[in-house]
């Protein structure tokens, strides 16, 4: 019978990468870093990556995976309105983040947008990776948007665009977040995402 995937080494490297990245920065993390963390021998390492970046690109992978399964899915799949889903996705958001200020000490930001911030103007290859993962997240927001533009429940408009807004001020806010060290900000932004997603205002 073959080994679970979660303990083989590969999946121990990557899970170990995502890990460190997220939680130190990948520009002070070393290959050697990964292989203890993870129980590989470094020489076992080139055997399943050519590469840090490589494996970057594979840790990535994973943590828009964990984030996407943790927040956007259970937030945008819920059977709810869109203005519904959006705002359980803050109470989610603001869930994940404050479970790992709890589990790194600090708060670390975001996985995706961290990588962007050291690679994005050395490393063309990991930026174009970041924003496809980005975008990821961003066609949970677009699909939202549509649906509440065709109810009424929003002003008429691009989802398309509306959903980049979005994605730009949940970023900003974890960014933000990350440089004061209180994922207690991410509680702010309902009224600031209802105005850029367009949604109508309840009579008075």
């Amino acid at each position: 019978m073959d080994e679970p995937t979660r303990t083989k080494p590969r999946n121990r490297l990557i899970e170990a990468a995502a890990d460190l990245f997220h939680a130190r920065s990948y520009g002070t993390v070393g290959i050697q870093d990964v292989c203890d963390r993870a129980e590989v021998r470094r020489g076992s390492f080139y055997y399943y990556f050519q590469s840090k970046d490589e494996l970057a690109i594979e840790a990535l992978e994973r943590s828009t995976d964990l984030l996407v399964a943790a927040v956007h899915e259970p937030a945008f799949s819920n059977g709810g309105s869109p203005r519904e889903e959006f705002a359980t996705f803050l109470d989610l958001l603001l869930e994940y983040a404050e479970n790992l200020k709890q589990r790194y000490g600090v708060y670390a930001g975001c996985p995706i947008a961290n990588l962007a911030e050291e690679l994005s103007t050395i490393a063309p290859h990991i930026r174009e990776k970041v924003d496809e993962s980005l975008q990821r997240l961003a066609t949970y927001y677009e699909n939202a948007v549509r649906r509440a533009m065709e109810s009424g429940d929003a002003t008429p408009g691009d989802a398309a665009v509306t959903a980049q807004r979005i994605l730009a001020l949940t970023q900003g806010a974890l960014l933000l977040a990350k440089v004061r060290n209180d994922a207690g900000m991410l509680s702010n932004l309902g009224d600031a995402l209802a105005v850029v997603a367009g949604f109508r205002q309840d009579d008075r």
